[in-house]
């Protein structure tokens, strides 16, 4: 199974999640294929022959899930990626995973509403309410499948997205909105119902503000992958990455 990171412009480690990110797949992620990394710059650590660079800088400053988009439209386009799992570089794999038997997750009963508590910023609760808006306009499954952890894609389901059924209520929404849509959810619901063969798994999601007490060991112990806010780097979490992945991977350049 190939793997494609979507990136920004550096993060506050010098883009040392991408690192160990990087290093966690490759130590615990069986039939890794090729990796893809679509963003503005290549990290300066990472070695080009290693990785696919596909340059996609954002295009916006206040619509993060549109520059997500452009970056997979970029990716699809000048690649022939059919089915990959999509990840930040702030997911970490924490146990051995197969990447093909990867499974649809989803991290609660149902996508949030505009008035719901608790799902983020104001940005991000208006993304979510309005994937559900057009997602319940062509009746897709409605489960919350926005957990922090890789997401499965598929190009034959991008095509879906954008064919007459779906592709005109997908760009509105996209284009539209105030702060755009996720491309996640539907991407899920639609693979759901593309292939029922899918294995869908419910996960409570684990991203971490910082890794200093029991329930935070304890929340990562039992389960395949966690994710971090950027404050975590300074609270317990850049330490064990660094115990946790010591030895440099394929995907990094030997001088550094």
């Amino acid at each position: 199974m190939d793997v494609v990171y979507i990136i920004g412009t550096g993060s506050k480690w010098d883009n040392n999640e991408l690192r160990y990110s990087l290093r966690s797949i490759a130590k615990f992620g069986a039939n890794l294929g090729e990796v893809y990394i679509v963003g503005d710059e290549l990290p300066h650590f990472v070695n080009p022959y290693s990785v696919t660079f596909i340059k996609a800088c954002d295009i916006t400053t206040n619509k993060p899930a549109l520059n997500v988009y452009y970056k997979l439209c970029r990716l699809f386009r000048l690649t022939k990626v059919e089915r990959f799992l999509l990840s930040s570089d702030d997911h970490f794999l924490h146990h051995p995973v197969d990447f093909d038997k990867w499974p649809l997750f989803y991290k609660g009963k149902e996508m949030p509403k505009y008035n719901s508590r608790g799902v983020g910023d104001k940005r991000y609760t208006k993304t979510m309410a309005d994937t559900r808006t057009f997602m319940e306009q062509y009746a897709l499954d409605l489960r919350y499948w926005e957990g922090h952890i890789n997401k499965l894609y598929d190009r034959a389901v991008w095509e879906d997205l954008h064919n007459p059924v779906f592709g005109e209520g997908f760009a509105k929404a996209m284009l539209g909105t105030e702060y755009g849509i996720s491309c996640n959810s539907p991407m899920a619901a639609l693979m759901h119902r593309k292939y029922p063969e899918l294995l869908t798994w419910y996960r409570k999601d684990i991203k971490l503000k910082h890794l200093n007490s029991d329930e935070d060991w304890d929340l990562i112990s039992n389960d395949i992958a966690f994710s971090i806010y950027d404050s975590a780097i300074d609270n317990g979490v850049a330490a064990y990455l660094k115990e946790l992945f010591p030895f440099r991977s394929r995907f990094e350049l030997r001088d550094h």
